[in-house]
């Protein structure tokens, strides 16, 4: 889910030394727009995907490097992967094919949560706040009619939540069925392939602490590089939105600086019948 902290996330484990290759949003279609037809798609674990298995075949072997900058997606100069190395994916765009990708490739997925309220917030002021009204209220139609859109989808996730997901107009109500969207299928689907999910929360108040059960959940080996770059992270601000650079004990209850009280009313009204656990203390 975008602005949920899932840079920081990976920048981190980008520093274990197992690590061979970093993709950065290789499903983010403003990177690569050859990967716009599977943009936020379901595609099931059984789902022969010829196309998609074509596409991530390419990337996973470093030959894909149309992106606009292609450095961000390798750790290491040369381009070619090795089929035993290791690497970290970060994307945000690809939560409706996690199975199929889970399943196609052996891979470890993880979770990262962010607080709605956080999550609202950050979005509108990074990407909203600057838009003119008219196009606020749309931003995020086209991605939830494209949910709507996917009948096989919403029978397997979302038909319970379908009335309240069509009721949502503008940006708050919008962004908050996003956000139920997004982790239901996500949660639902970590809970039944025992995935590792983290609260940003969680690493914000215990940084250390979580990164290293992280670490070693992983098999990753936690260096000097490690420690260096997450101080680095948690007590400095870069004043850069996509720079993962913050004072981590000022950021569990940041939405209470921006947010007004019917802001939140509308947040916890659309994200509340979604049932996410991880933040059923917002609702009581």
């Amino acid at each position: 889910m975008p602005r949920s902290g899932s840079t920081w996330l990976t920048y981190i484990l980008n520093t274990a030394t197992e690590i061979s290759h970093y993709f950065h949003e290789p499903f983010n279609p403003r990177f690569v727009p050859s990967s716009r037809s599977f943009y936020r798609k379901f595609i099931k674990a059984d789902d022969e995907a010829e196309d998609n298995k074509k596409f991530c075949d390419s990337l996973l072997s470093g030959e894909n490097i149309e992106s606009q900058n292609p450095v961000r997606f390798s750790k290491q100069k040369r381009q070619t992967i090795d089929p035993l190395e290791t690497i970290l994916i970060k994307d945000v765009h690809a939560s409706m094919m996690l199975e199929w990708f889970e399943a196609n490739y052996n891979a470890k997925i993880i979770t990262i949560t962010r607080n709605p309220l956080n999550l609202a917030a950050s979005w509108f002021k990074v990407w909203v706040n600057s838009m003119p009204n008219d196009r606020q209220e749309i931003l995020l139609e086209k991605p939830i009619q494209n949910i709507l859109k996917q009948q096989n989808l919403m029978d397997k996730y979302y038909r319970p939540y379908e009335d309240v997901i069509k009721e949502a107009r503008g940006f708050w109500e919008q962004i908050s069925v996003f956000w139920g969207i997004v982790y239901k299928l996500e949660l639902e689907q970590a809970k039944l392939h025992n995935r590792i999910v983290i609260r940003h929360e969680d690493i914000c108040q215990r940084p250390e602490g979580e990164f290293k059960e992280l670490f070693n959940n992983l098999d990753l080996t936690w260096t000097e590089k490690t420690d260096k770059t997450l101080n680095e992270t948690i007590s400095s601000h870069s004043g850069n939105p996509y720079k993962p650079y913050r004072n981590t004990s000022n950021e569990v209850d940041k939405w209470k600086k921006s947010l007004e009280d019917w802001q939140v009313k509308k947040i916890l009204k659309f994200t509340q019948p979604f049932g996410i656990d991880l933040y059923k203390d917002l609702y009581s």
